[in-house]
């Protein structure tokens, strides 16, 4: 990957190739698409005569909303140089950073309102869902969202990935739709082994 990325740079296409793979990771139905990216990037050189590469996804409604509401859910630095020292170690601690992911805060009003713990004393039964291998929403969160929920159940996905749901997982997708169509809740400790652990 260090040469990868090196070449990519080097050829001033760094930054695109850090945001696809980083988009295709917590996904593993994008896995193979994302060895041909990296397999490419990593071919030697093709004729520059040849039509240029396709420029990487722009951002949809949804990442843009994603960002409004993160930035918002928490304070964040109004000051730049801030921002440049996030990236400068975003930088050194993962090859895959551009650095620039945390950016998106930069122009956006803070979030004023502390994080709190969420309640749901006398809530009908909830289900939550949890990957135990997610890069993108930490299985620790879910454990301790249980925690503060008084009917709660989770069905721990033994698996990696990120949105579950639909993808794939049919002990998960039948779990949650058990739940959504006739409020059944799986028996405590729920588990799926949908892949390897």
């Amino acid at each position: 990957m260090d040469r990868v990325l090196a070449k990519a740079d080097e050829a001033g296409d760094g930054a695109g190739l850090r945001e696809e793979i980083s988009a295709k990771l917590t996904f593993p139905a994008d896995w193979a698409e994302l060895s041909e990216i990296v397999l490419g990037a990593a071919a030697p050189a093709e004729d520059s005569s040849e039509e240029p590469a396709d420029e990487p996804e722009t951002s949809t409604d949804t990442t843009d909303a994603l960002t409004v509401v993160n930035c918002l859910d928490r304070t964040h630095p109004t000051d730049l140089a801030a921002y440049e020292e996030a990236a400068r170690e975003l930088r050194r601690v993962s090859r895959l950073s551009s650095g620039t992911e945390a950016l998106g805060c930069a122009f956006l009003p803070t979030g004023a309102a502390p994080s709190r713990t969420v309640r749901a004393a006398g809530a009908p039964p909830i289900l939550l869902v949890g990957t135990t291998k997610d890069a993108a929403t930490p299985y620790g969160w879910a454990r301790h969202l249980l925690g503060s929920l008084g009917s709660a159940v989770l069905l721990s996905n033994e698996d990696v990935g990120h949105a579950v749901y639909g993808n794939g997982a049919s002990c998960v997708d039948e779990g949650v739709s058990r739940y959504l169509i006739d409020l059944t809740i799986p028996a405590a400790p729920a588990r799926c082994a949908t892949g390897p652990v």
